[in-house]
């Protein structure tokens, strides 16, 4: 099973995250407008995908002030 195991799932939860929400937006970008008003700029910081960069920066101009790790 191993690496086809592991592409389905990566197929499967960019699928999920991607999912498009009433208003237009992605359901990764909800769930990243909720928790952020769940704590501030100081004491909240995201793990954030190093695979698509375009994301990043969409990601980056939606959350300014937050701290993010970048595994790569």
């Amino acid at each position: 099973m191993g690496d086809r195991a592991g592409t389905y799932f990566q197929r499967r939860q960019r699928d999920f995250q991607q999912l498009k929400l009433e208003d237009g937006s992605s359901l990764y970008e909800q769930v990243m407008r909720t928790t952020a008003s769940w704590g501030s700029p100081d004491n909240m910081m995201f793990v954030v995908g190093a695979t698509q960069a375009d994301s990043i920066a969409a990601i980056r101009q939606m959350l300014p002030d937050h701290f993010f790790l970048v595994p790569v």
